[in-house]
C-alpha cells in the first residue's frame, strides 16, 4: 500500500484521498431516495392511527383496529364515524406515496391490510337485509360514504394496480354469495362492490 502511495504524485494525492473519502461515506450512508423520504414522513404522520406507539413504557395499539371493529359491530352512522374519518385522512396521506415505490409498499405495513380490511367492511355494512332494500340499496350509506368508498377503491388500484383490486373484489363478492345464499346476480346488484364510481 505504501509503495502505491509513494508512486502517486503529491499534487494528486490530496484530491485522490478526498474523492476516496467521498465514495466511502457515500456507500456507508447513501443518500435517501424519494421512497425513503416519503415513507418516513408517512409513518411519522400516521404513527398513532396506523402503527401504534409507546407511552410511558406501555405499548398503545393502533387506533384503526378499534375503529374497524366498532364500525363492523355497530353497523351504524355513529358507530362508523371514527373509522370513516380515519379512512379519509389515511387515503389523503397515502396519495403522497409515489407509484414508483410500489415494489416497497410492504415497508408501510399494515397500510395495505388496513385498506383491504376497510373494503371488506364496506362490503359488509352496505348490505341491507330489510324489505326496503330497493329504497335503501346500500343500507344507511349516503353519497358522502360512497365518495369515500370510491376514493379508497381508486387509491388501492393506484398503489397495487387494477388486477389486484379485481382479485380482492372477487374474493369479497364470493364471501357474500356464500353468506347470503342468493343468486350471484342478486348479490352483485345489492353490494356496494357493484357501485359505478363514475356516476359520482
Amino acid at each position: 500500500m505504501q509503495k502505491i502511495l509513494d508512486s502517486i504524485p503529491k499534487m494528486l494525492l490530496g484530491p485522490l484521498l478526498v474523492i476516496l473519502g467521498i465514495f466511502y461515506f457515500y456507500f456507508q450512508d447513501p443518500p435517501s431516495s424519494i421512497c425513503d423520504i416519503q415513507f418516513e414522513i408517512f409513518k411519522k404522520e400516521n404513527e398513532k392511527y396506523l402503527y401504534g406507539y409507546t407511552k410511558n413504557a406501555i405499548q398503545v395499539p393502533a387506533i384503526y383496529k378499534k375503529d374497524i371493529e366498532t364500525c363492523r359491530n355497530s353497523n351504524s352512522i355513529g358507530g362508523c364515524y371514527d373509522w370513516n374519518e380515519g379512512l379519509k385522512k389515511m387515503i389523503k396521506a397515502s396519495r403522497t406515496v409515489p407509484e414508483s415505490c410500489r415494489d416497497r409498499l410492504d415497508e408501510l405495513d399494515p397500510l395495505l391490510k388496513y385498506y383491504s380490511s376497510s373494503l371488506r367492511v364496506y362490503s359488509q355494512i352496505s348490505w341491507n337485509d330489510s324489505e326496503i332494500v330497493r329504497l335503501q340499496l346500500f343500507h344507511w350509506l349516503d353519497r358522502e360514504d360512497l365518495i369515500v368508498f370510491c376514493r379508497l377503491k381508486a387509491e388501492y388500484e393506484r398503489l397495487l394496480g387494477v388486477p389486484a383490486y379485481k382479485a380482492l373484489e372477487l374474493g369479497l363478492f364470493d364471501e357474500l354469495v356464500k353468506l347470503k345464499k342468493l343468486p350471484r346476480p342478486e348479490v352483485w346488484k345489492r353490494t356496494i362492490l357493484s357501485y359505478q364510481c363514475e356516476s359520482l
